[in-house]
């Protein structure tokens, strides 16, 4: 197995289980309270959109695998990706029957659960595109073997 494609394969396994997953999501939502605004977020949405972010991944890393700078880079960006979509599954998952209630009121010092996921993800995608940039700016300069 060559080293740059396995994020691609992990990334394709996770989508194709989210998938899989999909057909038992249950029908109940996530409950989200921002300030003065409540979300509901459809369980079912929550393994599709992960899976299509997934697949996007997969696909982007088939095709850049090579040229991107670092695979300690693509590992942190598999990584805090997927910790934030257990997270995710792991809020809407627990509590009572099973639906939860998430709440984001601001606050001098935010440091809820969720909110530590959602800026790990933020960071984990902004690592992928630092690899990819970084990749891009150094091809030129690659020796031709």
């Amino acid at each position: 197995m060559n080293a740059h494609r396995l994020p691609a394969l992990l990334f394709g396994i996770a989508a194709l289980l989210l998938l899989g997953l999909l057909l038992w999501a249950p029908q109940a939502g996530l409950d989200l309270h921002v300030a003065d605004t409540y979300l509901v977020i459809e369980k079912p949405f929550l393994y599709a959109a992960p899976a299509a972010l997934c697949f996007l991944f997969c696909l982007l890393y088939l095709v850049a695998g090579r040229i991107l700078l670092s695979r300690w880079l693509s590992w942190i960006h598999l990584g805090l990706t997927l910790a934030f979509f257990a997270g995710i599954f792991y809020t809407a998952h627990s509590g009572p029957s099973g639906g939860t209630t998430v709440n984001l009121q601001p606050r001098l010092w935010t440091g809820t659960p969720f909110e530590l996921l959602l800026a790990g993800f933020a960071i984990g995608q902004a690592v992928f595109v630092l690899n990819l940039l970084g990749g891009l700016l150094r091809a030129p300069f690659r020796r031709r073997a």
